[in-house]
């Protein structure tokens, strides 16, 4: 940080009874797509979302991407965070994130997670795909992601 920032930040904290915050908003997490039998899936395809978690987070929006995994079968996120402004006030904290993710390939039925926390992101993470006849396509219902028949 700056010294122009810093002093931005405390002038912020001075005249508005804000304090800057720094949160997590996307984890860094790299995942392995495979099928049953330990090859990779290189027509996968990630989707991801990031859900906001505070008092008021009502009207805000639930975050996506979608990223296809290479001829390996890897697919990454890169870590971002972002800067917020927060009043000091018990219920008037930083918005911070949860995440889901759910990987689909035609022909393989779906493997989701859904609503996990900074704490549970685990860096790299080993997704194995099961053959089926039927497929299965992650689809966004509500506040999570469910298996949607093709």
């Amino acid at each position: 940080m700056t010294i122009r920032n810093a002093a931005a930040a405390m002038l912020g904290t001075c005249v508005w009874g804000c304090v800057p915050w720094m949160v997590l908003n996307q984890p860094s997490m790299t995942f392995h797509v495979l099928d049953d039998a330990g090859r990779a899936i290189s027509n996968a395809t990630l989707h991801f979302a990031r859900i906001p978690v505070c008092f008021g987070c009502r009207g805000q929006a639930t975050w996506f991407v979608e990223r296809e995994t290479d001829t390996r079968g890897v697919v990454s996120l890169h870590g971002q965070r972002e800067f917020q402004l927060v009043l000091p006030f018990p219920d008037a904290g930083p918005t911070n994130y949860a995440w889901a993710w759910c990987v689909d390939a035609p022909g393989y039925a779906l493997s989701l997670q859904n609503r996990f926390k900074q704490e549970q992101v685990e860096p790299e993470t080993t997704v194995v795909l099961q053959r089926t006849t039927e497929g299965s396509k992650c689809g966004w219902v509500n506040v999570e992601f469910k298996n949607v028949a093709l």
